[in-house]
């Protein structure tokens, strides 16, 4: 009976202590309740919880009763033979020793505890032992009562030890996650600010900047976008083509429209495109779109960003400055730069195909007294409707109408079957040019002059035909003019000593080499008019006593004076 109530009242100790545990939320301060428990359950002078690590091969003492505790908690030592918690570990079973003493394999710490009896019984997680229950005390050996408390008592503490262990680890996951979530609400309040900061520079941007996905949404715009292609918001979920350029079709190529997102694809690289779009205002813009992949954080592509540029002043000014260097300011003509450029190619394709090719060189007749007698600004509209006219006669894609300069026209006949070809054209431009120009009131009629010079028979490069059309064109003013010549060789052989001739009488004024006779209507000596009589070379004539040179030309003596000199 004795017996029973130690029993029982040890069960009842049991459960007050399990309670008491539960309250304890500290590992430490659980581990020393634990092992006052055991005092107080079997009547322990003291007791000590101890971890078990096999695969380490360490005994770890975590707590003791008293003041036992101070000494040994945290001490770890390895497992040995003379370890008694390592004889625990090896057997899972309780171990009972009434004369600690009398045992080789005690430890130094119980000896150092000076303590005759002991209970060790296994604490048990998942059917492996993890930790030891030792209760140690002196004089009164321990029963089997005492051994089956322990043994309940070890139980019980190991779920509560589990259940403790996982309430920590719950607390420690619950710390992890509200550190994480205040991490991740710092993250997205920084991502939030960051987003505004960006938005507010890409907005400041003054070309209009859009993002596109792979899809063709538009995943955000610019500020300077939504005013320039009209927006309502800045990321709408539309298709690009809908939005940016108003087609319910994506872009394609064959429509002139070339599409960013397909060349950054094929490229791989960022690519510049030209485009037009209209305005808020409806007139239409010539933009530069440079688009670049946008990359995601695996470095494959996930859009692309495009940056609009409106250069349609760039343009405008490219076009104009074009037009100056090509173009004649006057009748909107090609300039003889261009004409040249033009008539090169023309004559690479005749010599690769083997074909005629013809230049006719135009100037218009008695221009000079029509531009003196009624001013350069009729002069200039009539040049203006001279080249509308010609330019009507010449419309094939390969032929070219330039203006050479003053009332001078050339054009570039690319490709003839025959030489008959060129003359027909030459006719046809004689022809237009005989029905009368009507110009602020004035009924002109003007007439041409046309050289024409055929490649391969008169030349085999542009200077060669252009010059050979102009001799011929000199050739036409000869012959009475309004009419056309082909070029011939003798051309050329007259017209350097025309100009050898210009040269001669030039150098002869320079030299004084001409001298001057003329007959006066009146005798300077009585103021009559001399009576008509024949007069020989080598007489004295009747005008008075002029001399003159045997021969021409006349040269004037060093120190002489001239033949007239003697009052004629």
């Amino acid at each position: 009976m004795a017996n029973l109530k130690r029993y029982n009242d040890g069960l009842f100790k049991l459960d007050l202590w399990i309670r008491r545990l539960l309250t304890i939320g500290e590992s430490g301060a659980l581990y020393t309740a634990l092992c006052d428990g055991v005092c107080d359950i079997v009547g322990a002078g003291t007791a000590v919880f101890t971890t078990i690590d096999i695969q380490a091969g360490t005994l770890t003492y975590m707590a003791a009763s008293g003041g036992w505790n101070a000494m040994v908690k945290g001490l770890a030592v390895p497992m040995k033979s003379g370890n008694l918690c390592a004889s625990v570990a090896a057997c899972g079973t309780p171990l009972r020793i009434d004369r600690i003493s009398s045992r080789a394999d005690s430890c130094e710490l119980l000896q150092v505890m000076d303590m005759d009896a002991a209970l060790l019984v296994p604490v048990l997680e998942e059917g492996r032992v993890t930790a030891c229950l030792s209760a140690f005390r002196v004089g009164n050996p321990f029963d089997q009562i005492d051994e089956q408390l322990l043994q309940q008592y070890a139980h019980t503490a190991a779920m509560v030890l589990r259940t403790v262990h996982l309430m920590v680890d719950l607390r420690r996951h619950a710390a992890m996650l509200e550190e994480e979530n205040d991490e991740r609400t710092r993250a997205e309040q920084k991502l939030a600010e960051t987003n505004v900061f960006l938005n507010s520079v890409v907005d400041g941007v003054a070309e209009p900047m859009v993002v596109v996905g792979l899809d063709r949404r538009v995943i955000m715009t610019n500020r300077a976008a939504r005013d320039f292609f009209q927006i309502a918001e800045a990321g709408s979920d539309e298709a690009c083509h809908r939005l940016i350029h108003h087609r319910d079709t994506p872009c394609v190529r064959d429509e002139g429209m070339r599409c960013p997102l397909l060349d950054v694809r094929t490229a791989k690289r960022p690519v510049i495109a030209t485009q037009e779009h209209r305005d808020r205002s409806g007139d239409k813009r010539v933009v530069e779109v440079m688009t670049s992949p946008l990359l995601g954080s695996d470095g494959t592509a996930i859009g692309i960003i495009e940056a609009f540029r409106d250069i349609t002043d760039r343009r405008q000014a490219e076009e104009t400055i074009r037009q100056m260097a090509y173009y004649d300011s006057l009748t909107g003509l090609p300039n003889r730069r261009l004409f040249n450029d033009r008539l090169r190619q023309s004559l690479a394709l005749a010599q690769r195909s083997k074909r005629l090719l013809a230049v006719l060189f135009l100037d218009l007749d008695r221009f000079k007294l029509i531009n003196d007698t009624l001013g350069h600004a009729v002069g200039d509209k009539l040049l203006m409707q001279v080249a509308k006219r010609l330019k009507g006669v010449c419309r094939r894609d390969g032929d070219t109408v330039a203006r050479q300069g003053g009332d001078e026209f050339i054009i570039n006949l690319s490709v003839i079957s025959d030489v008959k070809d060129a003359l027909k054209v030459a006719q046809k431009i004689i022809d237009s040019l005989r029905t009368p120009f009507v110009i602020d009131g004035h009924e002109l009629f003007i007439t041409t002059s046309i050289g024409i010079s055929v490649f391969p028979y008169d030349g085999r490069t542009s200077d060669a035909l252009v010059k050979n059309a102009d001799f011929a064109m000199y050739r036409a003013k000869e012959q009475g003019r309004n009419n056309c010549q082909l070029y011939t060789p003798e051309m050329n052989s007259k017209a350097f000593e025309r100009l050898s001739l210009e040269n001669d009488l030039r150098k002869g004024l320079e030299r004084e080499e001409l001298v001057l006779y003329y007959q006066p209507k009146v005798n300077v000596d009585d103021g009559k008019s001399p009576a008509w009589r024949p007069w020989s070379a080598g007489s004295t004539p009747p005008w008075g006593s002029c001399r003159r040179r045997a021969s021409f030309p006349w040269r004037k003596k060093r120190g002489s004076s001239f033949p007239w000199a003697n009052g004629c």
